[in-house]
């Protein structure tokens, strides 16, 4: 993850310049910053590191399956925090997941 995200620096840069160059950093906001700052460092930095603690406890074989689990919890959380909708297709691909996840841990 580490290596992807320095790779990917310079392209960011270059695509993100335009935007960049018209944008006013001094006038931002401190709140903003703040929530910048959040989620660089909680789901960025955080989160990683304790996955990466957890597998090494565990091992990848066992936590290789809980991975799958992260984008109904991202639906979850968006739906318990944020008041986001969940459509039919949201439950259904969450029960595929589940399945999926639970087939897959079964010995």
């Amino acid at each position: 993850t580490y290596s992807s995200l320095v790779l990917s620096i310079p392209f960011m840069l270059t695509f993100s310049y335009p935007w960049f160059s018209k944008f006013n950093f001094v006038s931002m906001k401190l709140g903003i910053v703040l929530a910048l700052f959040w989620v660089a460092l909680v789901p960025g930095v955080l989160a990683y590191y304790m996955w990466n603690k957890a597998i090494a406890i565990v091992g990848s074989g066992v936590a290789a399956p809980y991975s799958n689990l992260l984008p109904l919890f991202v639906a979850l959380l968006g739906y318990t925090l944020l008041r986001e909708p969940l459509t039919l297709g949201d439950v259904i691909g969450g029960i595929l997941i589940v399945t999926g996840s639970t087939i897959a841990v079964i010995k």
